[in-house]
């Protein structure tokens, strides 16, 4: 999760061009942020 955060961070901060590899983490870490959102918002809803 952490190195996810860093990954973003770095990418905005860079604005460099992104190759496969980038592309591939920055997906797998959105999914990753969205879940870990839902699982935080998950139990307020009861």
């Amino acid at each position: 999760m952490q190195e996810c955060k860093d990954h973003m961070a770095m990418a905005k901060k860079d604005g460099m061009k992104k190759d496969d590899a980038m592309m591939k983490k920055d997906t797998m870490c959105t999914d990753m942020m969205k879940k870990d959102r839902m699982k935080k918002e998950e139990p307020m809803k009861k």
